[in-house]
């Protein structure tokens, strides 16, 4: 099904638990992710969508007034935007801001699109594999003569109605974790660059505890040797989303935005926790990701690389206090 919506008509998925909305002329993002029961939403909206373009605009600024929140796509890039091996790059890369052709089926959304930067040849299924289990499933082809090296990252946002539940939290049997270097927002209570052991990180205040995001905090750490799954619960809303995905993601992006960045470009307005599936750290572009941690992607010519991210949203004892 196809409902029209501001900006671009989006697909629709459902069946007893979930309502899905996809969105392919705005980077094939998953824009809606909702608990049919509740009625609760999942996602985050971003609140600089589509926003007047400034004439100091930069290339995050492009990427936040293009998307729409949710659950995107990020690729070739991560992060800042850079040249890399003579090729530009703009922030978080162009897979998510442009237009994807799209076939739907039953319960499910087959996506396809080539970058301009980039000689790949992406192809994108989301499908509701079972009641509340949706499920992305991508491949990404190298169609050129020559290796391409790139950054692919599954930037899912949760906000929404699961944000409002004062009682939310983070649980993981176990992983370690690296504060990102380089993000020295007033409102981050992580030391930069600090290693440490799920589920506390390292603050100049002392430990923090990453299972209960902070209200007013902003916040990027790197998970690697997750012992899957990811899963946040809303106790209050009496839900659960575990996540679990392919062994093409060695590291997740742990963002928390809540309210704490008061400058641009949220000045207060964000309310997310990404819990993002990714090849590669950090989040500063392919160029210092090359320079710090070598993880970005190498795919030789005509051949290719697949990755697959699966949500279980269920109902757990609902709490109220």
């Amino acid at each position: 099904m196809t409902v029209e919506a501001a900006h671009a008509p989006r697909h629709v998925l459902e069946d007893e638990l979930l309502r899905v909305e996809i969105a392919p002329a705005l980077g094939a993002t998953i824009t809606s992710i909702r608990h049919r029961p509740s009625g609760a939403e999942l996602l985050w909206r971003n609140p600089r969508f589509n926003l007047p373009a400034s004439q100091a605009e930069s290339g995050v600024d492009l990427w936040l007034r293009a998307g729409a929140g949710g659950w995107q796509l990020v690729l070739p890039n991560g992060g800042t935007e850079c040249t890399y091996q003579g090729v530009s790059h703009g922030f978080h890369g162009e897979a998510g801001l442009q237009s994807w052709r799209a076939r739907a089926g039953v319960r499910r959304l087959a996506l396809s699109t080539e970058l301009s930067t980039l000689p790949l040849s992406l192809t994108r299924t989301v499908t509701l594999a079972a009641p509340g289990v949706l499920r992305t499933d991508t491949t990404v082809l190298n169609t050129g003569a020559d290796p391409v090296e790139f950054m692919w990252g599954e930037h899912i946002g949760f906000g929404g109605d699961l944000l409002d539940d004062p009682h939310l939290e983070l649980s993981c049997s176990s992983a370690d974790i690296t504060a990102d270097d380089e993000y020295h927002a007033a409102s981050n209570p992580l030391t930069a660059g600090a290693r440490s052991r799920w589920p506390h990180a390292d603050g100049p205040d002392g430990p923090v505890d990453l299972r209960r995001p902070r209200p007013g905090s902003s916040s990027l750490a790197y998970l690697s040797n997750v012992e899957q799954p990811i899963t946040v619960t809303a106790p209050g809303l009496g839900v659960a989303v575990a996540m679990r995905w392919s062994s093409t993601f060695p590291y997740v992006w742990l963002w928390t935005e809540l309210g704490g960045e008061q400058g641009p470009p949220w000045f207060g307005k964000a309310r997310a926790i990404g819990v993002e599936p990714f090849t590669s750290w950090p989040s500063q572009g392919l160029t210092k990701v090359a320079e710090k941690s070598g993880t970005q992607l190498r795919v030789p010519a005509g051949e290719g690389i697949t990755g697959w991210v699966k949500t279980t949203v269920s109902e757990t004892e609902r709490t109220v206090p």
